[in-house]
């Protein structure tokens, strides 16, 4: 079964549950709708290893709010130093991913 995730500005109903931004959702034609409408993503299973994705990804930091970075960071195991600003979380984030991604950014080294 994928998983989707809500991404952040975004609230889901579904039945009598509330969803919130980073909440995983249930595999439903409602919350299909939703990744097509760029509000929610794939994540984890099959899907997980694909490069698209993480690029995408990588490129919405800068729009997701600090709660939803904390939280990205928690899920990689990065430890963020105190008082670390989201420019800073950000930067964590970016350097975990072209560590584990191997060799993101160097498209023309084939």
């Amino acid at each position: 079964m994928r998983k989707i995730r809500l991404l952040p500005g975004m609230k889901f109903m579904s039945g009598s549950v509330l969803y919130r931004p980073g909440d995983i959702l249930p595999d439903t034609a409602d919350t299909l709708d939703l990744v097509r409408q760029k509000k929610a993503e794939y994540v984890g299973g099959a899907d997980e290893g694909n490069s698209p994705a993480l690029s995408a990804e990588t490129e919405s930091y800068e729009i997701k709010n600090v709660r939803t970075l904390e939280y990205l960071a928690k899920e990689r195991d990065i430890d963020i130093p105190r008082g670390t600003n989201k420019a800073g979380i950000i930067a964590l984030l970016k350097a975990w991913d072209i560590e584990h991604a191997g060799g993101d950014g160097n498209e023309g080294a084939d």
